[in-house]
């Protein structure tokens, strides 16, 4: 077998870290798309909007709800009715995301003081984190479980309106 060039070496390393890179944003970004999103989804499956609309209604429900979340602002509010402001919901973080973020963090720090070394500790480290922000993330503007209801006490909704002057 050939021996490798330094500079074969070091492209097929940067490949490896391009992509994994990308997995990890990956990762985190639908971590937190989910969270955001998952309690609309079953309102709308529930509702039945959801098997009427087609693919371009429900990427513009879906964007809209997203930005109306973290923003305030409805960019299609003809397809999914716009809330009132942000949600923001400090009890959210605590998610299923998150969880499985933490596990896999310490899955890493475990093989790391272990004297026996468990597989792609490396790769659990990078993912865990990218979980954990995704699910902190996603977690602080999901919805209340319930909205109207005790269930969270510290979820509120913002009220985001035109600025005013105080003279």
């Amino acid at each position: 077998m050939a021996k490798m060039s330094k500079k074969a070496r070091l492209r097929k390393l940067t490949a490896g870290r391009k992509f994994w890179g990308a997995i990890y944003t990956m990762i985190g970004v639908g971590s937190g798309t989910q969270q955001v999103l998952e309690k609309d989804l079953q309102f709308w499956v529930r509702t039945g909007d959801w098997g009427r609309w087609s693919a371009m209604q429900k990427a513009q429900a879906s964007a809209s709800r997203l930005i109306d979340r973290f923003t305030g602002i409805s960019i299609f509010p003809n397809v999914a009715v716009p809330i009132q402001g942000p949600t923001i919901n400090p009890w959210g973080i605590f998610n299923k995301w998150t969880g499985m973020g933490a596990g896999a963090i310490i899955y890493a720090m475990v093989s790391r003081f272990s004297p026996i070394k468990l597989p792609h500790a490396g790769k659990a480290k990078g993912i865990g984190a990218s979980l954990l922000t995704g699910g902190i993330v996603g977690g602080l503007f999901d919805p209340p479980p319930n909205a109207g209801t005790s269930a969270s006490p510290n979820a509120m909704e913002l009220q985001v309106g035109p600025r005013r002057s105080a003279w």
